[in-house]
């Protein structure tokens, strides 16, 4: 890892505790969500190293950060929501919005249209990586019910004649 990607790490925690205080997030929570936007800004720079494509990046990274926000917030015993925003804030594609918005203004139709449909696909690869995490742990909530429910019920019928 270079010092630049260390750089990175450091930069991206330093954010996502800022956007965490903002969030009212104290103690050892704080420390937990600028940790997860460390992970996540890592996950998104191997994904890039890796795959070369920022929206396979952009996708891979916010799945890895809202699975791992909802396996935080059942621990803390905190609402999703309050864990996934801060820790999603890296993500966030600011230049690509800001070249979007500049192409607009200056009247550069090509390099408009060139950087909105960018920025539009890393929204929504971020949104699907989010969705597909809801699912993926809902469904596993519901697969525990399943299993303990039908554990409970094989047990009783052992019990009775």
């Amino acid at each position: 890892m270079t010092a630049d990607m260390m750089t990175d790490l450091l930069m991206a925690a330093i954010g996502t505790a800022g956007f965490s205080i903002l969030f009212q997030i104290r103690g050892w929570k704080l420390y937990a969500t600028a940790c997860g936007g460390a992970w996540n800004w890592l996950i998104y720079l191997l994904t890039y190293t890796y795959s070369g494509n920022r929206i396979t990046s952009f996708f891979a990274a916010s799945l890895v950060t809202a699975l791992t926000a909802e396996i935080l917030a059942r621990f803390c015993k905190e609402p999703v929501i309050t864990l996934v925003v801060p820790m999603v804030i890296p993500l966030v594609p600011g230049k690509d919005l800001y070249d979007t918005m500049l192409a607009l203004v200056g009247n550069h139709a090509e390099k408009m249209i060139e950087c909105g449909t960018l920025l539009f696909w890393e929204v929504c690869a971020m949104s699907m990586g989010m969705i597909i995490a809801a699912c993926i742990m809902q469904t596993a909530g519901k697969i525990m019910i399943y299993y303990k429910a039908s554990k409970q019920s094989r047990g009783q019928r052992k019990d009775t004649p």
